[in-house]
């Protein structure tokens, strides 16, 4: 995860370009109510649109552009979603459970649910292609640091 979200960061900072303020909007929007889940507030009382704009813009251009970058990636390297890869990941997630195989069945059955999987599955293709032409550098690291949040490793370094 520290790596992808280190190709999204280089992504980002990388190529300037404008997101349209229609995406940012909608993006704001879809974090709103992401909060609002998170915080329960999803009642007839809590109307997204009270909570100001201002709070989400910066994450919501940054989240729009990456993935107006990430989209054209993908789109000009002409990747598509490896079923295999996606079959696997199921599999993977199914493992745990008593019934595995129901599990399997049910990301099957369920659209919303196996196009979520596969676009995070080709969001990971789409990174791995990436690196493959990417500047890299290896750093060595304790596990701890290795396991670290993002946020809190910025902070130590």
């Amino acid at each position: 995860n520290k790596v992808k979200n280190q190709v999204f960061e280089g992504l980002v900072k990388n190529n300037e370009i404008e997101v349209p303020k229609a995406l940012v909007n909608q993006e704001i929007d879809r974090l709103r109510k992401q909060m609002l889940q998170q915080f329960g507030g999803q009642g007839a009382n809590f109307d997204p649109s009270m909570l100001p704009a201002e709070l989400f813009s910066e994450r919501a251009t940054r989240s729009a552009k990456l993935g107006l970058l990430l989209n054209e990636f993908i789109r000009s390297s002409s990747l598509a979603v490896d079923a295999g890869r996606v079959r696997s990941t199921i599999e993977e997630l199914a493992e745990p459970f008593e019934h595995p195989e129901e599990v399997v069945n049910w990301y099957y059955q369920n659209d919303q649910q196996l196009r979520q999987l596969e676009a995070a599955v080709l969001e990971d293709q789409a990174v791995e292609k990436i690196l493959e032409s990417a500047k890299t550098t290896e750093k060595s690291c304790s596990y701890e640091e290795a396991v670290k949040p993002a946020q809190a490793a910025e902070v130590d370094e």
